[in-house]
């Protein structure tokens, strides 16, 4: 962990030497977090509620939906760029060295206009909504929200871990997957109750997006925390085993560049 968090401040360090291009890298991704809720607004003013969801449910769903891709998009950005170390043959140089391939392809590069610029806002977006909530809050339940925000961002991390590990075998993966993964995106914007049956089961059961911000909203307003905790461990659990499947098999037929 101390490397790890050495490559950070390097990290950080670097991208500050030019300050005014830092922060303001940073801060024009606040004008599009503001213009996304106003667009909302806008619609609710008409409908008021949206399948008996309120304007400051949806609101959060958006938010944290941003929160965790913005950390995971952060801290696990360079995994789904691995196309680009295995057709260079930069690969090779991961694997010579004492430390894990996992470990140096995800500090490879530390996003922090992703962290800062996304992470941030709807962090501070996300306290605001959860505060007008009718929610009788506890300990437990604060701890839970920091739970799912964890669970959102080690979810997206499998995510683009398995875009890297696909490279493997199809090399140009990322440019694809991720226009798909944005498509879905789209729809946990909004409470997935509004769709069909087929749409639901494949967001909650196929690729279980909707466990990083509409399930738990559920089921912290049914008093039911103990259900989505296993649900996220289990999906984590099941991910985290079909990367590692999925890294060990590409690497098994990796033949490098020769060099």
């Amino acid at each position: 962990m101390d490397v790890y968090f050495h490559m950070v401040w390097a990290y950080f360090k670097a991208r500050s030497q030019y300050r005014k291009n830092f922060f303001c890298s940073i801060l024009i991704a606040i004008p599009y977090q503001i213009t996304s809720i106003a667009v909302l607004y806008g619609v609710f003013s008409a409908f008021h509620t949206m399948d008996g969801w309120s304007y400051i449910e949806i609101v959060f769903l958006g938010s944290l939906l941003n929160l965790v891709t913005g950390l995971a998009n952060g801290l696990f950005k360079h995994m789904r760029y691995l196309e680009n170390d295995i057709i260079s043959g930069n690969l090779d140089i991961f694997l010579v060295r004492p430390r894990t391939l996992f470990f140096q392809i995800m500090i490879q590069e530390i996003d922090l206009f992703s962290i800062l610029g996304m992470g941030v806002p709807n962090l501070l977006i996300v306290i605001v909504c959860l505060s007008k909530m009718s929610i009788c809050w506890s300990l437990r339940k604060v701890i839970f929200i920091g739970e799912v925000i964890l669970f959102g961002v080690l979810f997206w991390g499998c995510v683009f871990s398995l875009i890297g590990g696909l490279a493997f075998w199809f090399y140009r993966t990322n440019h694809v997957c991720m226009t798909f993964i944005y498509s879905i995106q789209d729809f946990v914007q909004y409470p997935i109750s509004i769709y069909n049956k087929i749409i639901i089961f494949f967001l909650s059961c196929i690729f279980p997006v909707a466990f990083v911000n509409y399930y738990p909203l559920v089921f912290l307003r049914m008093d039911k925390l103990y259900y989505a905790e296993i649900a996220m461990a289990v999906i984590l659990l099941a991910a985290a085993a079909l990367v590692y499947l999925l890294w060990k098999r590409g690497l098994s037929r990796y033949q490098g560049t020769g060099s």
